[in-house]
């Protein structure tokens, strides 16, 4: 049995790239080389996640939701909440327009 670890290195690269440790890629590679193709694909892949972390923190954080009730409910839903898109804007003001009973006598 060979005691320079070609069977382990063998066996990192074969679950590193998920292919049978008697995979012929690997049998024709020398133990440096293999050891080689195992970093670099554990290089790649933390930058990978480095760069995926780095764009998520970037990202707005996910708003925070606050849910009222009763009368503070009721108070929110008859008041218009402007986009400043002209067509949503004027049918908001016709949901909520003084005239018209509250949302929350609605049935």
């Amino acid at each position: 049995m060979k005691s320079d670890g070609s069977l382990v290195i063998r066996a990192l690269w074969s679950r590193t790239f998920k292919r049978p440790m008697n995979d012929e890629h690997v049998m024709r590679l020398t133990p440096f080389e293999a050891l080689e193709h195992v970093l670099a694909q554990q290089v790649l892949t933390e930058r990978e996640s480095a760069s995926f972390e780095r764009k998520m923190s970037g990202t707005a954080a996910s708003p925070k939701t606050e849910v009222k009730r009763d009368a503070d409910a009721a108070k929110l839903a008859d008041s218009p909440h402007l986009t400043g898109d002209p067509e949503w804007d004027e049918i908001e003001l016709a949901e909520t327009a003084p005239d018209k009973p509250p949302l929350t006598m609605k049935v």
